[in-house]
Protein backbone atom coordinates (compact mmCIF):
# COMPACT_ATOMS: atom_id res chain seq x y z
CA UNK A 1 0.00 0.00 0.00
CA UNK A 2 1.37 3.40 -1.01
CA UNK A 3 1.99 6.08 1.54
CA UNK A 4 -0.46 8.96 1.42
CA UNK A 5 1.18 12.05 -0.02
CA UNK A 6 0.95 15.14 2.13
CA UNK A 7 1.51 18.71 0.99
CA UNK A 8 4.98 20.12 1.60
CA UNK A 9 5.09 22.97 4.09
CA UNK A 10 7.83 25.46 3.34
CA UNK A 11 10.16 25.89 6.30
CA UNK A 12 13.65 27.23 6.93
CA UNK A 13 15.03 23.71 6.56
CA UNK A 14 14.27 23.94 2.84
CA UNK A 15 16.07 27.26 2.43
CA UNK A 16 19.22 27.25 0.33
CA UNK A 17 20.24 30.68 1.62
CA UNK A 18 19.69 32.56 -1.64
CA UNK A 19 16.42 34.50 -1.53
CA UNK A 20 15.64 34.44 -5.25
CA UNK A 21 16.14 30.66 -5.43
CA UNK A 22 14.11 30.13 -2.25
CA UNK A 23 11.27 32.23 -3.67
CA UNK A 24 11.26 30.15 -6.85
CA UNK A 25 11.29 26.92 -4.83
CA UNK A 26 8.27 28.14 -2.86
CA UNK A 27 6.38 28.62 -6.11
CA UNK A 28 7.33 25.14 -7.34
CA UNK A 29 6.23 23.64 -4.03
CA UNK A 30 2.94 25.52 -4.39
CA UNK A 31 2.31 23.83 -7.76
CA UNK A 32 3.24 20.46 -6.26
CA UNK A 33 0.81 21.03 -3.39
CA UNK A 34 -2.00 21.80 -5.85
CA UNK A 35 -1.46 18.38 -7.39
CA UNK A 36 -1.34 16.65 -4.01
CA UNK A 37 -4.46 18.47 -2.80
CA UNK A 38 -6.36 17.33 -5.91
CA UNK A 39 -5.68 13.61 -5.39
CA UNK A 40 -8.92 11.69 -4.96
CA UNK A 41 -11.04 14.74 -5.78
CA UNK A 42 -12.23 13.53 -9.15
CA UNK A 43 -10.61 16.52 -10.81
CA UNK A 44 -7.02 15.40 -10.32
CA UNK A 45 -6.38 14.89 -14.06
CA UNK A 46 -7.63 18.39 -14.87
CA UNK A 47 -5.49 19.86 -12.07
CA UNK A 48 -2.49 17.75 -13.14
CA UNK A 49 -2.79 18.94 -16.74
CA UNK A 50 -2.78 22.59 -15.67
CA UNK A 51 -0.05 21.99 -13.09
CA UNK A 52 2.16 20.28 -15.67
CA UNK A 53 1.89 23.31 -17.97
CA UNK A 54 2.86 25.50 -15.01
CA UNK A 55 5.72 23.18 -14.07
CA UNK A 56 7.14 23.07 -17.59
CA UNK A 57 7.07 26.85 -17.86
CA UNK A 58 8.37 27.52 -14.41
CA UNK A 59 11.13 24.94 -14.25
CA UNK A 60 12.40 26.33 -17.55
CA UNK A 61 12.62 29.75 -15.90
CA UNK A 62 13.92 28.49 -12.55
CA UNK A 63 16.51 26.08 -13.93
CA UNK A 64 17.68 28.79 -16.33
CA UNK A 65 18.07 31.20 -13.42
CA UNK A 66 20.04 28.71 -11.34
CA UNK A 67 22.23 27.80 -14.30
CA UNK A 68 22.95 31.47 -15.06
CA UNK A 69 24.03 31.98 -11.45
CA UNK A 70 26.20 28.87 -11.56
CA UNK A 71 27.89 30.04 -14.77
CA UNK A 72 28.36 33.60 -13.53
CA UNK A 73 29.96 32.44 -10.28
CA UNK A 74 31.92 29.59 -11.91
CA UNK A 75 30.22 26.83 -9.95
CA UNK A 76 32.42 23.75 -10.34
CA UNK A 77 29.46 21.34 -10.49
CA UNK A 78 27.52 23.25 -13.16
CA UNK A 79 27.41 20.41 -15.70
CA UNK A 80 26.31 17.81 -13.13
CA UNK A 81 23.59 20.16 -11.86
CA UNK A 82 22.38 20.89 -15.40
CA UNK A 83 22.25 17.15 -16.10
CA UNK A 84 19.95 16.69 -13.09
CA UNK A 85 17.70 19.48 -14.34
CA UNK A 86 17.50 17.88 -17.79
CA UNK A 87 16.71 14.49 -16.24
CA UNK A 88 13.84 15.99 -14.27
CA UNK A 89 12.34 17.63 -17.36
CA UNK A 90 12.71 14.44 -19.42
CA UNK A 91 10.98 12.36 -16.76
CA UNK A 92 8.24 15.00 -16.44
CA UNK A 93 7.67 14.85 -20.22
CA UNK A 94 7.38 11.06 -20.07
CA UNK A 95 4.88 11.30 -17.20
CA UNK A 96 2.92 13.92 -19.14
CA UNK A 97 2.56 11.51 -22.08
CA UNK A 98 1.57 8.63 -19.81
CA UNK A 99 -0.98 10.78 -17.93
CA UNK A 100 -2.51 11.98 -21.21
CA UNK A 101 -3.09 8.39 -22.32
CA UNK A 102 -4.29 7.17 -18.93
CA UNK A 103 -1.22 4.99 -18.37
CA UNK A 104 -0.18 6.75 -15.16
CA UNK A 105 -2.13 7.91 -12.12
CA UNK A 106 -1.77 11.51 -10.96
CA UNK A 107 -0.35 10.19 -7.70
CA UNK A 108 2.71 9.01 -9.65
CA UNK A 109 3.26 12.56 -10.88
CA UNK A 110 2.84 13.98 -7.38
CA UNK A 111 5.16 11.38 -5.87
CA UNK A 112 7.86 11.96 -8.50
CA UNK A 113 7.77 15.76 -8.24
CA UNK A 114 7.72 15.70 -4.45
CA UNK A 115 10.56 13.19 -4.11
CA UNK A 116 12.74 14.81 -6.75
CA UNK A 117 12.12 18.41 -5.73
CA UNK A 118 12.60 17.96 -1.98
CA UNK A 119 15.71 15.81 -2.43
CA UNK A 120 17.13 18.20 -5.03
CA UNK A 121 16.59 21.20 -2.77
CA UNK A 122 17.95 19.53 0.37
CA UNK A 123 21.07 18.08 -1.23
CA UNK A 124 21.99 19.62 -4.57
CA UNK A 125 20.57 23.15 -4.27
CA UNK A 126 21.74 23.57 -0.67
CA UNK A 127 25.27 22.84 -1.82
CA UNK A 128 24.84 25.42 -4.59
CA UNK A 129 23.36 27.90 -2.10
CA UNK A 130 26.34 27.58 0.23
CA UNK A 131 28.72 28.12 -2.66
CA UNK A 132 26.79 31.17 -3.92
CA UNK A 133 26.53 32.69 -0.44
CA UNK A 134 30.30 32.47 -0.07
CA UNK A 135 31.01 33.89 -3.52
CA UNK A 136 28.45 36.69 -3.30
CA UNK A 137 29.58 37.75 0.19
CA UNK A 138 33.10 38.32 -1.20
CA UNK A 139 31.75 40.88 -3.67
CA UNK A 140 30.94 43.54 -1.09
CA UNK A 141 32.35 46.80 -2.32
CA UNK A 142 35.25 48.28 -0.33
CA UNK A 143 33.84 51.79 -0.76
CA UNK A 144 31.28 53.68 1.25
CA UNK A 145 28.28 55.10 -0.58
CA UNK A 146 26.20 58.17 0.01
CA UNK A 147 23.15 59.36 -1.93
CA UNK A 148 25.43 60.69 -4.73
CA UNK A 149 27.41 57.46 -5.19
CA UNK A 150 30.78 56.17 -4.05
CA UNK A 151 32.75 58.48 -1.78
CA UNK A 152 36.07 56.78 -2.42
CA UNK A 153 36.56 56.23 1.28
CA UNK A 154 37.62 52.72 2.17
CA UNK A 155 35.46 51.05 4.78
Amino acid sequence: MATELKPVDWNSGLSVGVQSIDDEHKLLIGVLNEIIDSLGSGSEYTVADRALRDLFAYVDYHFGHEEELMAAYEYPELETHKKQHRGFVEHLRELDKRLATGRAPVSELADFVQTWLVNHILVIDRKLGGYLETRISREVTPFEFDEKGPTGTMI
